[in-house]
């Protein structure tokens, strides 16, 4: 018998279907603490665990807890409320919890809406988490003391203010990573763990809902603490390959410097990627991550438009892009770059520019996704405002479905423009070529499972774009 169940809903993804699975770091996080209280805790992963729901009954009936925890994004939320709803019927006296991005900016209106939830933790967790099991298994701190929290008590619900961001990163504990097979995850069929260096940004891209999540104030562990993370995961587990997963790694150069520097004293030979952004590198910097094992690194550029750039609020300049990547690939990293298409004033001409611009800039790989409308954005706001959402399914809220229309194109068009873009850039004989001579076979098989899984869930709109392509060639 465990204390608390806490699940990851399926995700209806292509990317997890065809590349790869990340481990519920969040949920790894809220197992650690609670385990420092000395509950028992076990995390239920029903993307990689195959699990369904009767499955997940199954076990919450023999492990009887009296907690269920649920995370959720906007695209899992239809299924983590199933799930709660299902799990609720068989134990109704079940205390549920839930969390996560889509919650938290819209709690008001899942409180109302599912009186299957008792309580929602909005914005960070761990903290709140913590107290919430103090009040539950210990009687102590009374739930209108847990900042943070909104919930039901009676059928009445409360809202509690707002809890500050965690200032000292270091005092959290390590995600409770034994609970978790981790060799059930990676990409394209390599293990790797993500790792969390720091919490908030200070920039106001309209389309993230990360400052709003976790504070524009930038918070970040220490550097020893980070790699002591790494040497845990390397020494324990023998993970060998990470990928940071801050919003911009980079932002402080002389702490991502220290990382990369512990890293290599301490003789850890793993590789790792990281993102960043094209105004927060310099060779010095690119060099010394370079040497620590970096090998991937991952660039917002967004547009091939500057106008549309400016309007996503990304706060760069397209001319710096190229010389930047030239650095890198100087310096021997793998290079990738991401273009959203779907801004409200994109266009044909837009979109031609950035699929122009992405061929020109010749990264390692490309990618293109479809400007998405997430609760807690300025990009929710003023696409309801304007009625540019045109499909409100939440499990399409993928970036690869058209959710939203511009002022000047459709869903439909978009879906085709996202086509256009993956075929216009790795279907190129040099793009083709240089694949080839950078991988072995293995390798090349797992890459085009990737393509595949991207052009099958687009569908018709390759086919249709392709029947273009050739109707051109042959005058019809």
């Amino acid at each position: 018998m465990v204390d608390i169940v806490l699940v990851n809903p399926p995700y209806p993804s292509a990317v997890q279907k065809y590349v790869g699975s990340a481990p519920p770091l969040g949920l790894a996080y809220l197992a650690a603490v609670a385990r420092d209280l000395g509950l028992k805790v076990r995390i239920l992963d029903m993307n990689v665990e195959k699990l369904s729901m009767d499955g997940v009954i199954e076990i919450i009936s023999r492990e009887d807890p009296l907690i269920l925890g649920v995370t959720c994004t906007t695209p899992s939320y239809p299924r983590a409320i199933s799930l709660i709803k299902y799990i609720k019927r068989v134990k109704p006296n079940i205390i549920t919890i839930m969390g996560g991005p889509h919650v938290t900016f819209t709690h008001l209106e899942v409180m109302e809406e599912v009186p299957e939830v008792d309580v929602i933790v909005r914005g960070e967790g761990e903290i709140t988490f913590k107290e919430l099991c103090t009040h539950y298994f210990f009687g102590e701190i009374p739930l209108r003391e847990i900042r943070g929290i909104t919930f039901r008590v009676r059928g009445k619900v409360f809202v509690n203010p707002d809890r500050e961001p965690i200032t000292d990163l270091d005092k959290l504990p390590f995600p409770a990573w034994d609970l978790l097979d981790l060799a059930k995850y990676g990409v394209a069929g390599e293990v790797a763990v993500p790792i969390l260096t720091s919490r908030g940004c200070p920039y106001s891209c309209v389309f993230c809902s990360s400052s709003r999540l976790f504070g524009k104030r930038y918070r970040a562990r220490s550097p020893k603490n980070v790699v002591d993370e790494v040497e845990y995961l390397y020494r324990r587990f023998g993970i060998r390959q990470f990928g940071i997963i801050d919003d911009v790694f980079t932002l402080d150069r002389r702490r991502a410097k220290r990382i990369a520097e512990e890293i290599i004293e301490r003789g850890l030979k793993v590789t790792w990627a990281c993102s960043s952004r094209i105004d927060t590198v310099d060779h010095e910097t690119l060099a010394k991550l370079r040497e620590a094992g970096c090998a991937t690194i991952y660039f917002g550029v967004e547009s091939g438009c500057q106008e549309i750039v400016d309007w996503y609020g990304k706060g760069i300049r397209l001319e710096m892009v190229p010389e930047v990547l030239k650095l890198c690939r100087g310096l021997g990293f793998i290079t990738v770059t991401s273009f959203i298409l779907g801004a409200p004033y994109d266009n044909w001409y837009t979109i031609g520019k950035t699929i122009e611009f992405a061929k020109k800039l010749n990264p390692d790989y490309a990618q293109f996704t479809l400007l998405t409308p997430y609760p807690g954005t300025y990009l929710w706001e003023f696409a309801r405002k304007n009625n540019l959402i045109v499909d409100w399914n939440l499990e399409h809220y993928d970036t690869l479905h058209p959710v939203m229309k511009t002022f000047y194109l459709s869903a439909r068009d978009l879906a085709k423009a996202l086509a256009k873009a993956y075929i216009a850039f790795y279907g190129s004989f040099s793009f083709i070529a240089k694949l080839l001579k950078r991988h072995g076979k293995a390798e090349m098989k797992l890459l085009w499972k990737a393509f595949y899984g991207v052009f099958k869930e687009l569908g018709n709109y390759v086919r249709l774009v392709i029947a273009s392509k050739v109707g051109k060639v042959f005058g019809i």
